[in-house]
């Protein structure tokens, strides 16, 4: 099975429409989007995230990421840039989560980005799908 991510972003994506204004996402533009749109090879700036999320008066920076491995999520999906966004958030006050779809079993994780910095703090490079189970997540209901 082939992941490039992109079913996933759309469910998340898909999934705040009926909340209506209770919720915005802005999708932030990547290389594939623009390449897409232009047919050429093209140059994006690396963004801080996938998507800036407001729901119900909060925001948070949102990276989406999908993973077929059954037993872990691995950190080596997350590129360097977004571990420097995520920092520079949460240090001004602000929140970085990332959404992770473990896609052999179909189940969402909302994960604050300074858990994921605390386990690499102690050398980790992954968490497993059990030690995850704290920020089990499903979409909100409209």
């Amino acid at each position: 099975m082939k992941n490039n991510g992109k079913p996933s972003e759309e469910i998340f994506d898909d999934a705040w429409k009926p909340l209506g204004k209770r919720a915005y996402v802005f999708k932030f533009e990547d290389t594939a989007s623009l390449r897409g749109r232009n047919k050429k090879a093209v140059f994006a700036a690396a963004q801080p995230s996938d998507r800036l999320l407001v729901h119900d008066g909060q925001t948070c920076f949102a990276e989406i990421k999908s993973t077929i491995d059954p037993v872990r999520f691995k950190f080596t999906l997350l590129r360097r840039v977004q571990g420097f966004a995520a920092a520079s958030a949460i240090a001004a006050g602000g929140s970085y989560d990332v959404f992770i779809h473990n896609l052999s079993q179909n189940q969402w994780f909302r994960l604050p980005y300074s858990v994921i910095a605390a386990a690499k703090e102690e050398g980790r490079g992954s968490l497993t799908w059990d030690e995850l189970s704290p920020y089990s997540w499903s979409f909100p209901l409209a």
